[in-house]
């Protein structure tokens, strides 16, 4: 197969094509491994409750016909094939039919099944194809950094090991056709990995008890199963259910016996400064605080910088670096605290170059906003902004003097390079995602903000802030807004806290 194959674009069908899946008759198949890589409570419950599971959104199912579409297209790029070779019938015949055409044919096969010799091990590559006297396994995958996509080299592997189990000499090459249609080697992995790998899949597969296992929300919310996991964390008072308790940061704790809230919030800072978690110690037992007196914690007086501000928000497709147009829509609000701000939206064209004429497009507001206010500070939520800027910028480049300047130079502002002009000083709270709309008091004349900081809003509760209204246990601060999540953020639990009606007052 050629290094670069020119494909053709699939047709924009809406037809859903679900690939069989093998495992539910107890074997361990790739897609078992991608649900182990996940979580293994996910395949677990995948395998022995799956009625558990929510039903698929409308998003679930136009990605399913985006990979649908793009393994078409490398389909088509392939020229003649035979198959698919598995299309649900017994394991066993479509796994000799496969072994038959390899030996008969040079043909490239579509969805081939290789089933180990001892039958507990079952794989469907999208392709193979002789290249010489050896065998090249691809897959199509919409992914593009595979270094953010370990599971793909998890089930390349598997693939691997059934090639060599069922014909006894390894592949030549394993590889994938990515997100942007660039054939990209994958490489080998430990074989020690994947053995584990398949050993603990297995015995998740056969096991009766259900494993215990919560990751971090922004996880856990994707998942099929959340409905069923999350809230029974949330009423065992777990600490996987703060914000600060990531995947990382939870085997730590466990480690120094704390496994709930009350636990946490009853620990002093000191107590927790082990590798990994001693930076965050503060907010981590604050937010913990917060979640056991069911009250907002400060860390710090919420600051606001001066005028000018401009108000900063992007809206990107959620496969991020995956698509071509990750950044479709980009928000600015100019505010020179007198006048209202007036909101300005640069939208990425549908076409290939959309996404670059987007990016010069805000670069050249950028210089203007600039040019007519040096000393503006960009105000975003979090760092999501900085991310993307930063991409953006290795991606397209920017005029010399938008890169980012000194620490705090003017130059730096436009493109949030530097640790100033974020979101608000970390304010955990113990109350579900309202929406952030807090003032401070009249800001002090050239009164800065202290740091990058961030806005908490945690799953307890469900009391909404009334307009107006002071706040006891913050003094200079009162509410001015307060909105509701919106329907689709509850119904998943999604943190709704923003900062986009947080203003200074003049």
């Amino acid at each position: 197969m050629p290094a670069d194959m020119n494909l053709p674009p699939a047709a924009p069908s809406l037809s859903l094509r679900r690939a069989p899946e093998p495992e539910l008759d107890g074997r361990v198949s790739a897609n078992a491994l991608y649900l182990l890589h996940r979580c293994e409570r996910r395949l677990w419950l995948r395998t022995h409750a799956p009625g558990l599971a929510a039903p698929p959104s409308d998003f679930d199912r136009l990605i399913w016909e985006k990979g649908r579409q793009h393994e078409q297209a490398v389909r088509d790029g392939f020229g003649e094939t035979a198959g698919p070779i598995f299309h649900g019938q017994r394991l066993e015949q479509a796994a000799a039919e496969t072994a038959r055409l390899l030996r008969e044919t040079r043909v490239t096969l579509y969805q081939p099944l290789f089933l180990a010799r001892d039958g507990a091990r079952v794989g469907v590559p999208d392709f193979i194809y002789r290249e010489g006297d050896g065998l090249v396994v691809h897959d199509a995958k919409l992914a593009v950094n595979l270094d953010e996509h370990r599971e793909i080299a998890l089930q390349m592997a598997h693939y691997a090991h059934l090639v060599e189990d069922a014909l006894g000499t390894p592949p030549a090459r394993l590889e994938i056709t990515n997100g942007r249609l660039e054939v990209v080697a994958v490489p080998a992995l430990d074989g020690d990995g994947y053995e584990r790998a398949v050993a603990r899949a297995a015995e998740l597969i056969s096991g009766r008890a259900e494993p215990t296992l919560i990751k971090s929300h922004s996880t856990c919310a994707e998942c099929p199963f959340y409905d069923h996991c999350w809230p029974r964390a949330v009423a065992e008072r777990r600490i996987e259910v703060l914000a600060d308790v990531t995947s990382k940061v939870a085997p730590l704790l466990h480690d120094l016996g704390i496994r709930t809230i009350e636990e946490l919030a009853a620990r002093e800072p000191h107590e927790i400064r082990v590798k990994g978690i001693a930076g965050m110690a503060e907010a981590i037992v604050a937010e913990a605080r917060a979640h056991h007196g069911d009250r907002a914690v400060w860390l710090a007086p919420p600051e606001l910088p001066g005028f000018p501000l401009v108000w900063f928000d992007l809206e990107g497709d959620p496969e991020g670096e995956e698509v071509d147009k990750a950044i479709y829509l980009w928000g600015l609000a100019v505010d020179d605290g007198v006048h209202a701000p007036k909101p300005e939206a640069i939208v990425a064209d549908g076409d290939d170059l959309g996404g670059r004429r987007a990016w010069e497009r805000f670069v050249q507001r950028a210089q203007e906003i600039l040019a007519a206010h040096p000393q503006a500070r960009w105000v975003h939520y979090h760092n999501y902004e900085k991310v993307w800027v930063r991409k953006y910028l290795e991606l397209y480049g920017a005029p010399q003097g938008l890169e980012g300047g000194e620490e705090g130079g003017a130059a730096a502002a436009p493109l949030l390079l530097h640790q100033e002009g974020g979101a608000l000083d970390g304010v955990p709270l113990a109350q579900p995602g309202v929406g952030l709309g807090v003032v401070h008091r009249p800001v002090p004349e050239g009164a800065g903000v202290r740091g990058p900081g961030r806005a908490r809003a945690v799953d307890r509760g469900d009391r909404e802030l009334q307009p107006g209204r002071p706040r006891g246990d913050a003094p200079g601060v009162e509410v001015v807004r307060e909105e509701r999540p919106r329907g689709a953020l509850r119904r998943r639990g999604l943190p709704a806290a923003r900062l986009d009606s947080a203003r200074p007052r003049p």
